[in-house]
């Protein structure tokens, strides 16, 4: 049945039920309004009737509606939705989605039927977001000459800085991060795609540089951190972390690109004295390192040996913890500001080795990501996280929820829901006592390849968040789109407050997003009760962190729970 046949009485009630704000036009002019329309511009249905809409469209929009209504009298294909300005009566701006259709009635006539949402607080705390970020951004490089393309300190800035570190610091360490693969994509989809891609590295990178170091690029795909050559297992876990970041995909609109990261190092003093002899040491150090078989990083002196003889030794011996289960699962509880309620645990993995004893994700999973380890590895977390969520359910809590910690890769292998569903199903767990977490940046790098798989995973019942959020280059419209349900602000922000009025005025920006997305906030890494109250006061729904209590094995973690959580019976 064609709707246009319908009686006025029959559009009108179905019109009615609908939850937007809802118009039809003649020659511009109101013929018929819903009470979400008249709602929305602060008047009445019997006083927008007739009126003409164009009155209530803002100036800054409305040569936008203007020429998008001409296009479509023209008989040109133009977008059906977009943003505008509305003013209401009283002169309130508010913005909205506008979703317009037309036809032709049985006189001739140009019909336009249209609805509008009203997205005024999102768009507001989208603007307040971007200031910080800016102000954020535009600190952190004040004083630095910048490279065009990515933002970052040129070669020049690089030189001087290493002039003035090693006057400074007893030793220095220059990681110089080169990438095969960028010439295939300047010569298969242009040079335009390529520097987007490389704009895309710089963010991987700056996501694992700390502040006390320097990230620089040099030239082309070509990256250099600056480091203290004093701490070897920082040196050696930013190695492990450059081989993870490249294991995903960049996505643009022509397919999925990869890049292969390789890095070169030298050491000052041992390896050069002057800054410029030590970038080209580290330069053929590079080349050595494009050119092995079976390594991607070299040292330029001698250590080569005993490094590569430990990341040898590494990989052997995740191959046997795997093999041997000699992994284990801390939890590190989650409570609520207002009451102190427990709502859940963070599962997060150690590797009890029997010559290391334990050791943290941070020195063993960049190795297991980058020979595809994780993928087991990631699967044992799954079964035994749900195991202990099974385990708190028949102990008689509820309410709560275990965190699990998906890599990028295990969104790739395309087994990932299979798993879960299988290990729920097996386990007689329903899906709401688990919650995914998924950092920003492999949603944002694989795009929709995990959106895919978290509709599936929503759509069984599990929880999803949204880990070290404010960490990458964040945006909204992922949390639109997608079904999160909570957002996790990362601990390097909480880290630093009270005192730093930048990362607190960036919390406050992050929570009332949030809000305005209607997502549960989660903030990791309170340490002290200021912290806790500051949380409470901005209005953060759960915090975690070591002022709550450490990450803790399974044992501990129970009787956590016996002293201060009393189970449901």
């Amino acid at each position: 049945m064609d709707i246009r046949n319908c009686s006025p009485a029959i559009i009108s009630g179905l019109i009615t039920q609908l939850q937007d704000a809802v118009y039809v036009l003649t020659d511009h002019k109101v013929i018929y309004a819903n009470a979400k329309m008249a709602a929305l511009l602060g008047t009445t249905v019997e006083a927008l009737e007739g009126q003409l809409l164009l009155n209530f469209v803002d100036d800054q929009s409305l040569a936008t509606v203007e020429d998008r209504y001409r296009r479509r009298v023209q008989g040109e294909t133009v977008p059906n939705q977009y943003e505008i300005a509305m003013r209401t009566a009283s002169g309130q701006k508010k913005w909205v989605v506008n979703h317009v259709d037309t036809f032709t009635d049985e006189r001739g006539a140009l019909v336009v039927i249209g609805s509008m949402k009203d997205i005024t607080e999102v768009n507001s705390v989208k603007h307040d977001l971007d200031v910080f970020r800016k102000q954020h951004e535009e600190r952190l490089f004040r004083d630095a000459n910048f490279d065009s393309l990515t933002g970052l300190a040129n070669r020049l800035n690089l030189i001087n800085h290493l002039t003035m570190a090693k006057k400074h610091q007893d030793g220095l360490c220059l990681i110089l991060i080169g990438f095969t693969g960028l010439r295939e994509i300047n010569d298969s989809v242009g040079y335009d795609i390529g520097d987007r891609v490389i704009v895309a590295v710089a963010r991987r990178l700056l996501t694992i540089v700390d502040d006390a170091e320097f990230l620089a690029r040099v030239a082309g795909v070509q990256f250099a951190v600056v480091v203290s050559s004093q701490c070897e297992e920082r040196l050696h876990e930013l190695i492990g972390e450059v081989s993870g970041l490249f294991k995903r995909p960049f996505v643009t609109q022509f397919g999925k690109f990869y890049l292969n990261p390789n890095l070169g190092i030298s050491l000052h003093p041992g390896d050069a004295v002057d800054e410029i002899t030590l970038l080209s040491h580290a330069h053929a150090a590079l080349s050595h390192a494009k050119s092995a078989d079976t390594i991607n990083w070299i040292f330029y002196d001698e250590q080569l040996n005993k490094d590569l003889h430990a990341r040898i030794q590494m990989l052997a011996n995740l191959r046997e913890a795997i093999q041997r289960e000699q992994f284990e699962l801390f939890y590190q509880p989650q409570i609520t500001t207002g009451e102190s309620k427990f709502v859940g645990a963070e599962a997060l993995i150690r590797w009890k080795s029997p010559e290391l004893g334990y050791v943290t994700p941070g020195q063993f999973l960049a190795y297991a990501e980058s020979t595809d380890l994780i993928i087991p590895i990631g699967d044992w977390v799954i079964t035994q996280a749900c195991k202990q969520a099974k385990a708190l359910l028949d102990l008689g809590y509820e309410d709560f929820s275990i965190g699990i910690n998906l890599s990028a890769k295990q969104f790739a292998s395309g087994d990932l829901v299979q798993t879960l569903k299988t290990t729920l199903s097996l386990l007689k767990l329903p899906a709401r006592f688990v919650d995914i977490e998924v950092t920003e940046s492999t949603f944002l790098d694989m795009g929709e390849e995990v959106s895919n798989q978290l509709k599936e995973l929503s759509a069984l019942g599990l929880s999803l968040s949204i880990d070290d959020f404010g960490t990458g280059y964040s945006s909204l419209s992922y949390l639109q789109s997608m079904t999160f349900n909570i957002l996790k602000i990362d601990q390097s922000f909480i880290s630093r407050l009270p005192g730093s009025e930048s990362d607190l005025n960036l919390v406050k920006a992050i929570v009332n997003m949030s809000k305005a997305l209607h997502l549960e906030i989660i903030a990791e890494g309170v340490e002290t009760e200021q912290q806790l109250l500051l949380m409470k006061d901005l209005g953060c729904d759960i915090v975690q962190g070591y002022y709550i209590s450490r990450p803790m094995p399974a044992e501990e973690f129970l009787l956590w729970l016996e002293r201060n959580v009393q189970p449901k019976t």
